[in-house]
């Protein structure tokens, strides 16, 4: 059995966009890569600690994957991330892949001491510095608290529905 569509994609392209369908498509390829570097600003901008090397930044790339008559690409290949940034799921969801909260070193050891001075409550999810000694936590002293998510690829995804509108707002679609 043998199945032809009854219309051309290019008629209907032309009817929606007209002349418009090559910049449209150009804008939409440029929108991820605008997005790519929204998303690294993002993480380097809401990171909680000094001395993060970038590690996750450089691990998310650009990926087109089509731009026949279409205009597909992605941003961040998962295995590419699990390979150099594992953490990459934590840092987003304040979580581990099977769902259990993430605490660093398993709750067994806490930083006593930033590069601005020893631990201080008050600045708890605040400090800006790096944490340089660490104690092993002994009796009943408080375990440290899973590390709250950052939500990078959600924030990520409310600013392509902000692009995407606008978009098409500007060649009167919406």
């Amino acid at each position: 059995m043998k199945i032809t569509p009854k219309f051309k994609y290019t008629d209907i392209s032309h009817k929606a966009f007209g002349l418009d369908w090559g910049e449209f498509q150009l804008h939409a390829y440029n929108t991820g890569a605008t997005l790519l570097h929204y998303m690294k600003d993002y993480i380097n901008n809401n990171t909680k600690r000094a001395g993060s090397k970038g590690k996750l930044e450089s691990s998310i790339t650009f990926e087109p994957l089509s731009t026949q008559s279409m205009i597909s690409w992605g941003i961040g290949n998962i295995s590419q991330l699990n390979a150099q940034a594992k953490h990459w799921y934590v840092v987003n969801y304040g979580k581990k892949i099977d769902g259990k909260p993430f605490v660093p070193f398993n709750g067994q050891i806490r930083p006593v001491e930033f590069a601005d001075g020893p631990a201080d409550p008050a600045k708890r999810g605040k400090g800006s510095s790096q944490a340089t000694k660490f104690r092993r936590v002994i009796g009943g002293a408080s375990k440290p608290s899973p590390i709250r998510p950052m939500h990078y690829i959600e924030a990520t995804q409310r600013m392509l529905i902000s692009h995407i509108t606008a978009l098409l707002l500007r060649y009167g679609k919406k």
